[in-house]
């Protein structure tokens, strides 16, 4: 137990990421990384985070009653922009064959771009 707390405060004081100044220190990427039982997963990047091999996962929820109401996993190595139209085509589908309709969408920033906001306004 102490020495797992020990660890964990020198990595807190070393400066950079973990292993970055060790001479044979390289970058976590979908190019030099791999899952052999998952080939799909790829390195995630996200600002304060540590990279991983994982998917996107997109969620569209009824926010008045919290009912999810489409769920699509993607390669995590692309923008949440990119994305957006494939799970408007899905949730649209869905959404109609109960006979309802969407009024309101709201994202978060990474959905935003231009074509997104075309695609919306048509």
């Amino acid at each position: 137990m102490r020495c797992e707390a020990a660890r964990q405060a020198k990595r807190r004081t070393e400066p950079g990421a973990l292993g970055a100044q060790h001479e044979k220190a390289r970058l976590v990427s979908n190019k030099t990384h791999y899952s052999p039982t998952d080939p799909d997963a790829r390195i995630s990047v996200k600002p304060g985070k540590a990279r991983a091999l994982n998917y996107l996962c997109s969620l569209s929820v009824d926010t008045a009653q919290g009912v999810i109401s489409h769920v699509q996993a993607d390669l995590a190595d692309s923008r949440d922009s990119c994305h957006l139209p494939r799970l408007l085509t899905g949730l649209q589908q869905r959404l109609g064959t109960h006979e309802l309709r969407m009024r309101d969408l709201l994202a978060d920033a990474g959905y935003a771009n231009g074509p997104n906001y075309a695609l919306l306004e048509a």
